[in-house]
């Protein structure tokens, strides 16, 4: 019936039929918690709470009526006030107007019977209890959550306790693909496991959407059978249609000053550094992980505008041939803090690449190497090139040749002085998509050079795929490793790998003697790395290099 919609004469219908079984039969909005009368015109008009048929002062727990206009299936409760008993059974309707806009509500059916021997239920007992309650799950809402949290640190704070909260990756895909009945129902079904699985003095709420937060005690927690737990969510939820990830955070409560909800949000911080992990269920809350959110905060607040005052300065690297010449160097970022401490790219590099801020920084980089190349004509540094990188996002946000080619003609510059490093990682995420892009660069007359090669899963494959001109090698490649003999066995592969499909060979992360001679010995034709130099500012770089003459 909950997708049939009926006439409001159909309804009257039912609704006499009925009452010759039931006490009472009548329609309510659950949203409104409202009883809904139906003139002689048959105009629907809003009337008394719904509630005020057994005279409670506030809307019931964990409401039938709710749960069935928003799951779209039948739904009972029994309620108990005042020695007598109300069985309610209530049935989704969708109401045709005299407008004939369809209205979705609940026919409830309600038996009322002496009881004196039922105890009044807790929401009885105190006035305005089910405002704290979740209508849907029967769970405490966010008011709820946080009264009872704190209610139980004042009365019992001695006991060691953690607050737990859980939600579901992509739930807004169950509502888009089914519904919000299904998604109801899958909320209804977590509330269900969740009381399962916790102790009775354990506090369980909703807070909003699919964020469940839990209060327990540290004794009492479990993490084999929390993570059974979140498995069993995962598995009787899911569908051929889309995969539940059911992840939980816990933050241990240590500090008393803290509010409830800072509380949560810690318990949520740890959860949403799994949010993307098939295989880890449970996350921790700790002091590192909340200096690493600081530092996120700080690098995504302040980006654009360090940006914009020319913050971000490229420092270079140099690349010496075999034979020990100067040939080129790589633009490395650096972030320059207002009190001249400099701030490495381990520290926002990664942070930028989970937006489109990367996109924005690499352009910056793409520029000024530009503007230095255009520096360094008529110097002795006007045959070296300087190699850039394109981080892999920057496909999505841009035409990456028509902006680096713009920067180009900007500062009068030829494509063949500034090299183009994409990580071979890149090439298997979206290999179609960058293979197009890769070969048009080629074309345009830049050198393509495939970075970190050995780092990803699909090096080999990628060889046969793409025509790139340099291969620079992962410092992985370079490290000594426990079985010496099999680590230079593949690498000298490698190298003759490349020399047979015409590459030339960069080794990166050289910073020893005897690294770059077994490395020249194999065939490497250009290295990097602090045996040569540290990436330095500009000016400095120059003044390192100018007149080199290094021979090895």
């Amino acid at each position: 019936m909950k997708n049939e919609v009926i006439s409001i004469t159909a309804l009257k219908d039912m609704i006499r039929s009925l009452s010759e079984f039931y006490d009472v039969v009548r329609i309510v909005d659950a949203d409104e918690c409202r009883v809904v009368d139906i003139a002689e015109d048959d105009r629907l008009s809003y009337g008394d709470r719904c509630f005020s048929l057994w005279s409670s002062e506030s809307r019931c727990a964990n409401c039938s009526s709710y749960k069935a206009c928003h799951t779209g299936k039948k739904a009972s409760k029994i309620e108990y006030f005042r020695q007598n008993s109300y069985d309610i059974e209530s049935l989704p309707v969708k109401v045709e107007t005299r407008d004939g806009t369809p209205v979705m509500l609940t026919l409830e059916m309600v038996s009322i019977g002496e009881n004196p021997g039922a105890l009044r239920t807790r929401e009885d007992e105190e006035e305005g209890f089910s405002d704290k309650l979740d209508t849907l799950t029967g769970l405490y809402n966010w008011r709820g959550i946080t009264a009872e949290v704190r209610d139980i640190l004042v009365s019992d704070h001695e006991v060691p306790r953690l607050i737990v909260t859980g939600d579901i990756r992509h739930f807004k895909l169950i509502n888009s693909l089914f519904g919000r009945e299904r998604g109801n129902e899958v909320l209804i079904e977590i509330a269900g496991i969740l009381k399962e699985n916790f102790s009775q003095d354990a506090i369980i709420g909703r807070a909003r959407a699919d964020n469940f937060v839990m209060c327990v005690r540290e004794d009492d927690f479990d993490e084999e059978k929390i993570t059974r737990m979140a498995l069993k969510i995962d598995k009787e939820i899911e569908s051929e249609l889309y995969a539940v990830n059911f992840h939980i955070g816990v933050y241990k409560i240590e500090e008393d000053g803290l509010s409830v909800p800072v509380m949560v949000d810690r318990a949520n911080l740890a959860l949403s550094k799994i949010k993307t992990s098939n295989e880890q269920k449970i996350s921790y809350f700790s002091r590192e992980l909340l200096e690493e959110t600081l530092r996120e905060q700080m690098v995504l607040g302040k980006f654009r505008k360090d940006l914009d005052e020319g913050k971000f300065k490229i420092y270079l690297q140099a690349q010496i041939a075999s034979d020990g010449s100067f040939t080129g160097c790589e633009a490395l970022s650096r972030w320059v803090m207002d009190d001249g401490t400099v701030m490495m790219p381990g520290r926002f590099i990664e942070i930028l690449e989970k937006s489109d801020l990367i996109a924005e920084l690499d352009k910056d980089v793409w520029r000024q190497a530009a503007k230095t190349l255009a520096s360094w004509k008529g110097t002795e540094f006007e045959d070296k090139y300087i190699s850039v990188n394109i981080s892999p996002r920057d496909f999505y946000y841009m035409d990456v040749p028509a902006v680096i080619e713009g920067y180009l003609r900007e500062y009068d510059v030829t494509n063949e002085k500034l090299h183009l490093e994409i990580t071979e990682t890149a090439f298997a995420d979206t290999p179609e998509t960058i293979m197009k892009i890769s070969a048009q660069l080629q074309k345009m007359g830049f050198v393509l050079e495939i970075d970190d090669f050995g780092k990803g899963n699909s090096s080999l494959s990628l060889l046969k795929d793409i025509n790139a001109s340099v291969m620079k090698l992962d410092m992985g490649f370079i490290r000594e490793t426990i079985n010496v003999g099999r680590s230079r066995a593949i690498l000298r592969a490698v190298i003759n790998l490349a020399k047979d499909l015409g590459m030339l060979i960069i080794s990166e992360g050289v910073e020893t003697c005897d690294q770059k001679d077994v490395l020249k010995e194999m065939g490497c034709d250009v290295f990097q790395g602090y045996y040569y130099s540290k990436p330095a500012p500009i000016e400095e770089f120059m003044r390192q290099f100018l007149g080199w003459d290094r021979k090895d």
